[in-house]
């Protein structure tokens, strides 16, 4: 079983600085831990030393940098290549989804970054052309995208289901709590439905390429006024200034 399973992370340097490196890694670790796997110390040390010297070497000033650590040999495979970017115009006007017919299994596999990507494949076939697809926990309650964690928005709340509830807890989400937090708005970890979906101010999704991505149609409903709201660009305009680009 360990020979085919691997665990894995992705990241991003920007102007050849790595965003959050450390987070990272400390997910690849509890990854290891919860398959059974323990990483040592100097595993870790030597993964990132191999991860910053690999970067360093290569002309790619913002790349994307993918470590994916075999359980049974523990021999890190690193790529690293120009990240490919999503659409400006996708930021500008927003994205339309659609809520996949497969659901996410609350199992300890939806905590772990790793190579079983069969629920996430399913998911993008059960809604072909889309960017992206929101899929439901075994309760019926919002989980995450295929690749990437959910907000909603409503009252000037900020809402995302919980850490638990069948999702990965994605490094780009962690760091939104942050950024919310500055601009004193309230971040609530909930389960909610589509139903709250459909009816929020604002909605947008996070991960370490798209960042942060809002949306304005979810199920061929339009979020609010139909464009990205206002603590969404916000919160995209903080990002932007925290991460150290050109």
């Amino acid at each position: 079983m360990l020979e085919r399973c691997s665990i894995f992370e992705s990241m991003r340097s920007y102007n050849k600085e790595i965003f959050k490196l450390d987070e990272h890694l400390e997910r690849l670790d509890e990854s290891a831990r919860t398959l059974g796997v323990r990483l040592s110390e100097k595993e870790i040390i030597n993964f990132k030393n191999k991860i910053e010297s690999a970067h360093k070497k290569s002309a790619v000033k913002n790349a994307y940098i993918r470590i994916a650590v075999p359980l049974l040999s523990r021999k890190p495979q690193i790529i690293i290549k120009n990240i490919n970017p999503y659409p400006q115009k996708f930021y500008k006007k927003g994205i339309s989804i659609m809520t996949a017919v497969t659901r996410r299994q609350n199992a300890l596999v939806s905590f772990v970054k790793s190579s079983d990507y069969l629920p996430g494949i399913s998911a993008v076939m059960d809604t072909p052309g889309d960017p992206e697809a929101i899929m439901l926990n075994e309760r019926g309650f919002v989980s995450e995208a295929t690749v990437s964690n959910i907000f909603i928005v409503k009252d000037r709340r900020l809402l995302t289901p919980f850490s638990y509830a069948a999702l990965l807890n994605g490094i780009t989400r962690q760091h939104v709590f942050n950024l919310a937090a500055a601009l004193d708005i309230n971040v609530i970890e909930q389960d909610f439905t589509r139903h709250d979906v459909y009816n929020a101010d604002e909605c947008f999704l996070t991960n370490t390429t798209m960042e942060i991505m809002p949306v304005v149609r979810v199920d061929k409903r339009k979020i609010g006024k139909g464009k990205p709201g206002k603590i969404t660009k916000e919160l995209m305009k903080r990002f932007h200034k925290v991460v150290p680009r050109d």
